[in-house]
């Protein structure tokens, strides 16, 4: 019965896991840029430069330098419909890289959310502003799914970049936030149950009757694991 419970608690914090996924296809860009994942436009290149921090590609919007370069370049991607949920707080992030001498009149993340029926219901921006130079950094997003939301659209956008340098992005991450009180719930659960097979397990009942050895043994579990602190319980598992 305690295996069961333990099984059973475990395939709930699973399934919670599984409900935040990352909402984002092709996030680290480790597959062809197509139709499938993301849309491009203008000098937008995917390159192994300036080591990833996921993989060994990642997307660069390209300066001035490049041939053929088009002033005004970014990708997009929307989620599958019905990924979104009204009401719940989604998480936007990407690790930028901003390439020594590399300018731009306008740079940013941006997050929108649609209804079914396509229409745009909110936008949020990130400019993406003071970005160290020859390093990897996390920018992110953080928004609420305003009501009727169905489906997201994730963008990375330059515009007016000068003539040298490039403004590199990878690792893209859109993920729902889980409420705090949830979270909790959740591995309480897991951690409880974990504990009360492990108390079981190290049990050993008092000389006392058989058909009270079962009462005796609930009272003691009971009692054990009110006084324990979650801290306490986090050291059992």
């Amino acid at each position: 019965m305690i295996k069961r419970l333990v099984v059973a608690a475990t395939g709930v914090v699973c399934l919670a896991s599984l409900s935040f996924a990352n909402l984002v296809s092709n996030p680290g860009f480790e597959e062809p840029i197509s139709p499938n994942n993301w849309t491009e436009w203008g000098s937008i290149s995917v390159e192994t430069w300036f080591d990833p921090p996921e993989g060994s590609h990642a997307v660069y919007a390209l300066g001035g330098w490049a041939d053929n370069h088009v002033c005004g370049e970014g990708i997009c991607q929307y989620t599958a419909p019905s990924t979104i949920q009204q009401g719940m707080e989604y998480l936007l992030t990407a690790s930028i890289f901003r390439d020594d001498g590399w300018s731009a009149t306008k740079q940013f993340l941006e997050l929108d959310f649609f209804s079914s029926a396509n229409q745009l219901l909110a936008s949020y921006t990130n400019p993406l502003c003071s970005l160290p130079r020859d390093t990897w950094v996390l920018r992110g997003i953080s928004a609420t799914a305003p009501a009727n939301s169905s489906y997201a659209m994730v963008t990375f956008d330059v515009t007016g970049a000068g003539t040298c340098g490039s403004l590199g992005a990878d690792d893209f991450n859109l993920t729902a936030v889980p409420e705090p009180a949830g979270v909790f719930a959740f591995c309480a659960l897991g951690i409880g149950c974990i504990a009360t097979r492990r108390m079981i397990r190290n049990w050993r009942p008092y000389p006392v009757e058989p058909s009270s050895r079962p009462r005796i043994r609930i009272r003691l579990l009971r009692r054990g694991l009110r006084r324990m602190t979650p801290v306490e319980l986090y050291r059992i598992v």
